[in-house]
């Protein structure tokens, strides 16, 4: 167990990224319209992973905070990739060309356009209107986020992956304790901090506050993932809880086999 490198992942649009750092691996895999999973390589996350790694990850590696940043920085580069490449399978009219797939579109230009230039209620019921539209595609990406979870216990422990298969991955737990969602109640203690002790009582009140309470929340951010990194190897492991329970009851479902394929073909990839 201790031999093995640290492995991260994310739940896309309509299928799984996994990360293998070490290796510099970054690998998507889906579910394809007609049934079938395809993985592929996502060569430029590959590419700024390793940059990251030959370059950035060797000069900042000691400074604490700074570290984190670029960390999460690099995990946005990932993310993005993927959000492209998954919209772009989405949405690609040439495979399937079908009524819905229209209106899908035009309800999300519509709604995003209002989130982005309406403000109070408009954009309220515009994001409301986008959640019940897309609910049955939002759980199929908590599904697969649970089944990311569960392949990741699944490798984190004694099994041998030649041994890997979707049935063994359901008895594991679809809760992780390096889920980004952990980082949330380390942060907003945070922010709730420096609202009071700082933001509140000095930037708010300069010419030039909103430049460095931008900076300060940034920062803040790196503070939250450090804290995070120490709590998940201390005796101060309990203060994730709070994440933990939020995976379990609105961040992730219970995935079912077809999506436990889906992300041990994109596990297999980068290992």
């Amino acid at each position: 167990m201790s031999a093995k490198v640290q492995i991260g992942g994310s739940a896309s649009i309509n299928g799984i990224v996994m990360i293998n750092i070490a290796k510099g691996k970054v690998a998507r895999a889906v579910r394809s319209f007609d049934g079938t999973v395809s993985v592929k390589n996502m060569l430029f996350a590959e590419k700024a992973l390793q940059l990251y790694k030959a370059r950035i990850e060797r000069l900042f590696s000691k400074i604490p905070v700074f570290r984190e940043l670029l960390r999460i920085m690099l995990m946005l580069v990932i993310a993005i990739s993927s959000i492209i490449a998954g919209s772009t399978e989405l949405f690609d009219f040439r495979k399937r060309w079908t009524v819905k797939r229209v209106i899908s579109v035009a309800v999300i230009v519509t709604g995003l356009s209002v989130l982005l230039v309406s403000d109070s209620y408009p954009a309220l019921i515009s994001l409301a209107v986008l959640i019940i539209f897309f609910h049955k595609g939002i759980a199929e990406i908590l599904k697969y986020h649970g089944a990311e979870h569960k392949c990741i216990n699944m490798y984190e422990s004694e099994i041998e992956p030649s041994t890997f298969n979707a049935d063994t991955a359901q008895k594991f737990p679809r809760i992780h304790t390096r889920c980004g969602t952990n980082i949330i109640f380390v942060l907003v203690p945070l922010s709730i901090i420096y609202y009071i002790a700082a933001e509140k009582q000095f930037f708010l009140q300069l010419a030039t506050g909103g430049a460095v309470d931008l900076i300060c929340s940034i920062l803040l951010l790196g503070i939250a993932v450090e804290l995070f990194r120490i709590f998940q190897n201390s005796v101060l492991q309990f203060l994730l809880k709070p994440g933990m329970f939020l995976q379990r009851f609105l961040t992730t479902k219970e995935p079912e086999n077809r999506h436990l394929e889906v992300a041990i073909k994109a596990l297999e990839a980068v290992l």
